[in-house]
């Protein structure tokens, strides 16, 4: 999603209520440097992701992971379903 510095500025709670729904960063276009603004649970998806990944071990470990599913290993689990 894109907006102009003014348009953010006349709609920014349905702009708001937008991001939310679809859960996609907005940029804002403006003279000097472009804005994105997403919502928080977003933003610290996208941080964890981050500092699971900055460290080696934790990134081997994802993609041994992905490779296992990938080979038709793992076990599908239901959100709340205990192990």
């Amino acid at each position: 999603m894109k907006a102009t510095i003014q348009s953010f500025s006349s709609h920014i709670e349905d702009l708001f209520a937008k991001i939310e729904d679809v859960r996609e960063p907005l940029v804002v276009e403006r003279d000097g440097e472009n804005m994105i603004v997403l919502a928080q649970m977003d933003y610290n998806g996208i941080m964890e992701t981050l500092l699971q990944m900055s460290s080696p071990k934790n990134e081997k470990m994802v993609d041994d992971a992905l490779l296992e599913l990938r080979n038709g290993g793992g076990i599908e689990y239901k959100i709340g379903q205990r192990l």
